[in-house]
């Protein structure tokens, strides 16, 4: 299942519309409608309100993916063995990285 339906199927089994859900994060009907159907990917501070909002894990989103390191000169996540996991749905990983930089350079 892809990012966007389980963001569609948290919303249509909470009885709330696109606009009602835009409205608890803060964005569009419109940018809902994107997320939904794949165009665009929520950055991880949209991603933490949905889980929130929800009351689920943000696992739920990443597919399982479990977290050891993340490497920014190889791309993608280091796991227990070395290995290269990247399941993330596309563009997350990048927008947590983004963040981790922002925040690195604040402190």
């Amino acid at each position: 299942m892809s990012l966007g339906s389980k963001i569609s199927a948290l919303r249509t089994n909470n009885r709330l519309s696109q606009e009602e859900l835009g409205y608890k994060l803060g964005v569009s009907q419109t940018t809902i409608s994107n997320f939904e159907a794949d165009r665009h990917v929520p950055d991880f501070m949209i991603m933490q309100k949905i889980a929130q909002l929800f009351n689920v894990g943000i696992d739920y989103f990443l597919e399982g993916t479990k977290i050891f390191n993340v490497d920014k000169n190889v791309g993608g996540i280091v796991g227990d063995h070395g290995t290269i996991h990247n399941s993330f749905p596309e563009g997350i990983l990048e927008n947590m990285l983004k963040r981790i930089e922002i925040l690195e350079r604040k402190l």
